[in-house]
């Protein structure tokens, strides 16, 4: 009957029925229905305790773990138990794919997540008057490394803003350049406009 609720995505109705604390089937159960109702603290802090104290599910339990701390943006906690299985002498053939999956996709979620982070970031240099000068040239020289197409309207606005610095323009232009961004662009130098592509 449990099972059948949760197969169903009845996740709050099975809840109901899962209350032997003492049983690991059922701590596997809840963070199965705590996940699919979204309550993530509430799963990380049963999943927790059903780790420690997991037998027969414990693989079951860590996978399900770990999505849920994915989820919660926690990747640094989830990669290092990942990382924790995968050394161990033993793993079962399909929990080691699917633990080697998750690590791939952890690290990238994670540098995702860092890279949205520092875009938005340079979005905030770029769009902010009166900025820093060093910061803004931190920002463009750090720009060099990632795809500016991505930033194209704060790059388009910070361009045409007379009161810029002029150099800083210039570098971002030379960036599209070196990226090969084929736009047309209206750039304020000293008080004239300039149409470049």
């Amino acid at each position: 009957m449990i099972e059948d609720l949760i197969e169903t995505g009845q996740y709050k109705e099975a809840l109901q029925y899962l209350n032997d604390m003492d049983n690991e089937q059922v701590r596997y159960q809840r963070l199965v229905c705590l996940y699919g109702l979204k309550e993530l603290q509430q799963a990380k802090r049963e999943g927790m305790k059903a780790k420690v104290l997991a037998g027969e599910t414990y693989y079951d339990v860590v996978a399900i773990y770990v999505s849920i701390l994915k989820d919660l943006e926690e990747f640094e906690e989830a990669i290092n138990i990942i990382v924790e299985e995968l050394s161990m002498p033993y793993i079962p053939y399909q929990y080691e794919t699917v633990f080697n999956a998750a690590y791939d996709e952890l690290l990238l979620a994670k540098q995702e997540a860092s890279f949205d982070g520092v875009t938005q970031d340079i979005e905030n240099i770029l769009t902010k008057k009166d900025t820093n000068e060093d910061l803004l040239y931190m920002a463009i020289e750090q720009m060099e490394g990632m795809n500016i197409r991505r930033m194209i309207v704060p790059i388009r606005q910070f361009i045409r803003d007379n009161d810029q610095p002029d150099f800083a323009k210039s570098l971002l232009i030379e960036l599209m350049i070196d990226q090969e961004i084929d736009e047309d662009l209206e750039v304020v130098k000293k008080g004239v406009h300039y149409d470049i592509n």
